[in-house]
């Protein structure tokens, strides 16, 4: 039995320029890799290899959280359900209603004497 069997010829070979261009154009779709492959003509395999390739790049590390001033707000409440009261340079005030700020207040003075 003689079977005529064609090949393909093999896809050209893409430069890494193009190959970054694909990447990032796939990036920019929303699309998944064999969606984007199906609607470019290209094999989801090979996608999956360059993106493979790409450098691993590590996220940076999230930044403490810092100090932020809050506008100055009036709370109505009584002075004997405040935990601390500390009286601040400028006539500013902060005080806590909860022990459970009191671990703030002390990281806060920790920070402030160093």
């Amino acid at each position: 039995m003689n079977h005529n069997l064609t090949r393909k010829s093999p896809s050209p070979r893409t430069t890494a320029r193009q190959r970054q261009e694909w990447i990032e154009r796939f990036e920019r779709s929303g699309l998944s890799v064999p969606q984007f492959a199906r609607h470019h003509g290209l094999l989801a395999v090979n996608l999956y290899r360059w993106l493979s390739q790409q450098p691993k790049v590590k996220p940076a590390p999230p930044t403490p959280p810092g100090w932020q001033e809050l506008p100055n707000v009036e709370v109505v409440r009584p002075a004997s359900l405040w935990v601390a009261e500390l009286s601040l340079r400028g006539g500013h005030t902060l005080r806590l209603a909860s022990e459970t700020a009191l671990p703030l207040l002390g990281a806060w003075l920790r920070s402030a004497r160093s």
